[in-house]
């Protein structure tokens, strides 16, 4: 019967809140609670948090909770069950799954990810990237993350950063300084911030005409509006937004030869329509024909990655049998 189906609680730890759902093995959502991060709390308060949401989800639960599953940004160490670094929660070698399996107080298994690779296995499990040998995830909101499936496993990298496009340079000579102290990673293009950036730096320059100030009306939304009405700074913007996406699309083409690529992210969701032909273009110009015969790139159908962070109890059951 449905309500007999094994139970898993994903949680989405971002910098601003705190996203915990109770789902079954179909990936139905049963309950969902949302509270603010609180970074400044510090580490040990934002897992009291989130030790309180579970608590709650396993209370409502209508049968036992086969384990726990939190996805949140950053480099980890998964054997040690420390974060290393994850800077927008001001974290630093935080033993996050002894800390909250002592809170809990539960006899369960407790895993973590990076935000961007269950983002990924919730896609492979529930959305598009369902039954893909190999699949390739882009996420594209205010930076730029990605993540790799194969046959089911998450491929974390030796340092969980396989797969982690945002901060391969593409323009290491004369591109724009990213956050990481790189110069041209891809993510000061295809991301939120990249798109508003790069229209700054052409309105400066003056080379294009356009009806976008650089000012605090310049948004992703005001420059897609623009390039609906035919302006010719924001058509530029996108189309070398697009352009860089077909060199990432590339990388991951000419690495793992996937049968599926999933654009997702909020901007990855709402653009891929106006991003998607011209990358596709980039892409076949760097590529060959039998290496994206098979490729499918699909929109994202999963919103939240604490889908894809309950993902990881039937990851790893899968990897145990």
């Amino acid at each position: 019967m449905e309500n007999n189906l094994p139970l898993s609680i994903g949680i989405d730890l971002g910098a601003s809140k705190i996203v915990a759902v109770l789902i079954d093995q179909h990936g139905k959502i049963l309950e969902e609670i949302q509270k603010p991060t609180r970074v400044h709390s510090g580490a040990e308060a934002i897992i009291t948090r989130i030790s309180r949401m579970i608590q709650k989800l396993s209370e409502q639960a209508p049968n036992p909770v086969e384990g726990v599953g939190v996805g949140l940004p950053g480099y980890h160490d998964l054997k040690q069950g420390i974060v290393r670094l994850a800077v927008n929660l001001n974290w630093e070698n935080v033993p996050l799954i002894a800390l909250l399996k002592e809170k809990i107080q539960a006899d369960i298994p407790v895993y973590f990810q990076n935000d961007a690779n269950v983002e990924a296995l919730g896609e492979y499990f529930f959305g598009s990237g369902k039954d893909s040998e190999i699949m390739a995830y882009i996420g594209i909101g205010s930076g730029l993350g990605g993540g790799i499936i194969y046959q089911g496993q998450i491929i974390s990298g030796s340092t969980t950063t396989a797969g982690e496009m945002g901060h391969i340079s593409l323009n290491p000579e004369h591109g724009r300084i990213c956050a990481c102290g790189q110069r041209g990673c891809a993510e000061t293009i295809v991301s939120g911030l990249g798109m508003v950036g790069l229209a700054q730096d052409l309105i400066r320059a003056g080379d294009h005409e356009t009806i976008l100030k650089d000012d605090d009306s310049l948004s992703v939304k005001a420059i897609f509006q623009a390039q609906d009405d035919g302006d010719p700074l924001a058509g530029e913007v996108m189309r070398t937004v697009s352009t860089w996406l077909g060199q990432v699309m590339s990388a991951y083409v000419g690495v793992l030869n996937p049968d599926t690529i999933v654009i997702g992210g909020g901007i990855g969701r709402s653009a891929f329509d106006r991003l998607i032909p011209e990358a596709k273009k980039e892409l076949r110009k760097r590529t060959s024909y039998y290496s994206t015969e098979k490729l499918q790139i699909v929109r994202s159908q999963i919103q939240s990655s604490a889908i894809g962070a309950s993902c990881l109890i039937w990851m790893n059951q899968l990897t145990s049998q």
